[in-house]
């Protein structure tokens, strides 16, 4: 019996998107037979995000993160590559340290997608050492405050 058609949303934070090259070059299944269905085990995945592979770009992309937060791709699975900076410390210096985009002159922060989007999400998916304990960006003396998704979400 098949599995539905999957929507992900896939979302990268503090990281240097080496999990994605992974994925993309795996084989056996290849990331083309699993987004189009060709496993007879699922439909296949809807990848409704993904910033690296994604064809959308600008306000484009970030509408469809916003129509993510706001429930237009339910039921989804989000998956979190990079690690999670603490924009408390980074608003002390008046600026950022991972924004994923922008709607209407707003930035949209990494921190504050993910808290949204783990919210609606059937499932959360960290992917990779970064996202799952902090990785390179959680290194001492940490100056961004960068952790895992598991420590930030709680």
């Amino acid at each position: 019996m098949a599995l539905e058609k999957i929507n992900v949303v896939w979302i990268q934070g503090q990281g240097c998107t080496g999990c994605t090259v992974s994925v993309t070059g795996g084989t056996n299944p290849d990331l083309i037979n699993v987004l189009t269905g060709f496993l007879p085990q699922i439909e296949g995945i809807n990848l409704v995000y993904h910033p690296t592979i994604m064809g959308p770009w600008g306000e484009n992309a970030s509408k469809i993160l916003d129509d993510a937060i706001n429930g237009k791709h339910d039921p989804f699975v989000l998956v979190v590559e990079g690690a999670v900076p603490d924009e408390k410390k980074a608003k002390e210096t008046g600026g950022y340290y991972c924004s994923v985009g922008e709607t209407g002159g707003k930035m949209m922060l990494f921190d504050d997608v993910l808290l949204k989007l783990s919210k609606r999400a059937g499932a959360v998916v960290a992917i990779g050492a970064c996202a799952s304990f902090g990785g390179i960006p959680h290194g001492n003396p940490n100056p961004t405050g960068a952790k895992g998704v598991v420590d930030f979400l709680g």
